[in-house]
């Protein structure tokens, strides 16, 4: 039986970790025990003891876990608390407990997306505590529309309480903070925090937050983009910015910020399974995987991170059901200083380890980084024709697998972004590149760019990005990749037929649904010619993907094309990734130098490769 991952961490260097297997599929961290208890949490010290509320209980223990007394204090006619819930103890003694109320819960009948966004009803509601638990306030409802999940609540230097809350607006999700100065008696709410996208999880999700030394409070928030975004505010929570990319690699799922005892920050998350970034069923969110739960830590407030490690994993076997390969939605409690329990609703995940345990082992991954710096870092950016997704085996996978298997001293860095133009690229660039130090960057862009939004009401009229803006924002990209003193490498983009969703969407003038080349005709076709202008005014390689598929189409015909190349008539298959790979290889190798450097495990590993794996 398997006792050791080698997985890609964040930024993409190898790194190598045990794993123990326990019972019901579930690998956890070798140095990790089970739990004293099989209560989820969260919890909250209390004089004495430990609490959490659970199924309309209030539990306590005062033996560190072991026994536990239970005492229904939520009516179970009026309410049932869900599982995404979160509580605090305040610094002057005040329990808040706040949760979702199952037994309002409402859908609306036409689905996501259609009808009436208050026909989703999921309201959250606010106990509070002054005696340890002995006593609560009747329940508070804080808000009454639908809110997917509330994670995380804490209390800022000035006293302030900052609760983490969602909401639904037509049509997709937006986060929000709920602040009280007064121990959680009232309550006022920030500003939305939105990010646009498409289909039932979309938006802004379950964000997490921390305060930082500067007393600014930073927020990871949940995206479909393939990686966590950031905001930070700066007034105690009621205002935030736009978001934009963290860089931290992330599937569609919530992370877990914790300021420990010792002054670090802790972020526990599901990252993207390079090899296999996905675990859903056909049609889910991109970026899906939750089989690994990974954990890293924060010396300098969130702005930089330790090498991750996987903590836990419940990995997919065939015939598995949805939901039994993932260990996510995780809590950090800190049982005592350096002591923590850590505990996920979905995958059972309920351990016990030392967080010396954890840096000690990052310390192993971070030795072996070192020996990997020399490796070739190369910078894919683009949108979500370039970052990891579901079902395809991505170009820049596809490379690395090739390096790997030449050992090659070259890391694939995918800084692809689902949904993104030129324009985010610009304004990301120092986090998407420039931070990543890179010895060679890849940049393709076009389709989001080219897209003109004719579903809006009303409706777009103009691409996102104009022509004369694409060129611009193109000639600065490359301007800022030779100004680093490394090569670039442009490509021009895949192409697109027609689906049942893009012609909801998108069947209207300019564009002709009864044309299958229609998307590439309207614009998309002029935004790569410039790609190609950009390529020679600035003297740097190109690889004509675009012009390749039209060389495809002409040869095999177009069915070649929808059934072969794409995936879902948007983005490739493995097949067309496969062609991106086949072509930009040569171009790339041509434009670096790679070596030979064979890849080692750390060396503490190895007696218990040797001792705990099984014939």
């Amino acid at each position: 039986m398997r006792k050791l991952l080698c997985l890609l961490f964040v930024f993409g260097l190898y790194v190598t970790l045990p794993v123990h297997i326990r019972a019901g599929e579930l690998e956890i961290y070798a140095a990790g025990e089970k739990m004293p208890t099989d209560l989820q949490g969260p919890f909250v010290s209390i004089d004495g003891g430990i609490l959490c509320v659970e199924e309309n209980h209030v539990h306590r223990s005062y033996d560190g876990g072991t026994t536990w007394e239970s005492r229904q204090i939520l009516d179970p006619e009026k309410y049932v608390d869900r599982f995404e819930r979160t509580i605090l103890r305040t610094r002057e003694g005040t329990i808040i407990f706040v949760f979702m109320n199952d037994k309002e819960l409402k859908r609306g009948p036409d689905g996501w997306g259609k009808g009436k966004v208050e026909d989703w009803v999921l309201p959250v509601y606010v106990i509070r505590s002054t005696d340890n638990g002995e006593t609560w306030t009747e329940p508070q409802q804080l808000q009454r529309t639908w809110c997917g999940a509330v994670r995380c609540i804490i209390q800022l230097a000035s006293g302030r309480i900052v609760l983490v809350g969602q909401t639904a607006i037509p049509w997709g999700h937006s986060s929000l903070t709920y602040v009280s100065d007064d121990q959680g008696e009232t309550w006022q709410k920030s500003d939305l925090i939105f990010m646009p996208g498409t289909g039932d999880h979309s938006g802004a999700m379950e964000g997490t937050i921390v305060e930082r030394q500067d007393h600014s409070v930073y927020m990871l928030i949940r995206t479909t983009k393939g990686a966590f975004f950031e905001s930070i505010s700066t007034d105690g929570g009621l205002t935030w910015p736009e978001p934009k990319t963290s860089g931290i690699q992330s599937s569609t799922c919530c992370g877990t910020l914790t300021r420990l005892a010792d002054g670090r920050i802790s972020l526990l998350w599901n990252r993207v399974r390079n090899e296999k970034p996905y675990n859903y069923p056909l049609g889910a969110p991109v970026y899906s995987s939750r089989e690994e739960l990974s954990i890293a830590f924060s010396d300098d407030d969130a702005k930089t991170w330790s090498d991750p490690i996987v903590i836990a994993a419940r990995y997919k076997k065939e015939n598995d059901k949805w939901g039994m390969e993932q260990v996510s939605y995780p809590y950090l409690y800190e049982v005592t200083p350096g002591n923590f329990w850590i505990t996920s609703m979905f995958g059972g995940l309920r351990m016990s380890v030392k967080e010396q345990s954890l840096l000690d082992e990052i310390a192993i991954l971070t030795k072996e980084k070192a020996k990997q710096e020399g490796f070739k870092k190369i910078v894919l950016l683009g949108d979500s024709t370039t970052a990891l997704r579901d079902g395809a085996v991505t170009y820049g996978a596809q490379l690395q697998k090739r390096f790997d298997a030449e050992q090659l001293d070259a890391i694939i860095l995918n800084s692809g972004v689902s949904g993104s133009t030129t324009t985010a690229a610009r304004n990301s660039f120092d986090k998407l590149v420039r931070e990543k130090n890179p010895d060679l960057v890849v940049v393709q862009f076009g389709i989001n760019d080219s897209a003109i939004d004719v579903w809006r009401n009303p409706p777009v009229t103009k691409p996102r990005v104009s022509k004369e803006g694409f060129e611009e924002n193109l000639n600065w990209i490359i301007d800022q990749i030779k100004g680093m003193g490394v090569p670039a490498i442009l490509m021009t983009t895949s192409q697109l037929r027609w689906s049942d969703k893009t012609k909801e969407l998108y069947g209207k003038a300019p564009y002709d649904a009864n044309s299958e080349k229609s998307f590439n005709e309207v614009s998309l076709r002029d935004y790569n010619e410039i790609v190609r202008k950009v390529a020679a005014s600035k003297d740097v390689p190109l690889v004509d993907i675009f012009a390749a598929w039209d060389e495809i189409g002409q040869q095999k015909g177009e069915e070649e094309i929808a059934s072969l190349l794409l995936e879902d008539r948007m983005h490739p298959s493995t097949k067309g990734h496969t062609l991106v790979a086949d072509l930009l290889d040569p171009v790339l190798r041509k434009s670096i130098e790679l070596k030979v450097y064979p890849r080692t495990c750390p060396a503490p590993l190895k007696k218990l490769i040797e001792k705990d794996i099984e014939p």
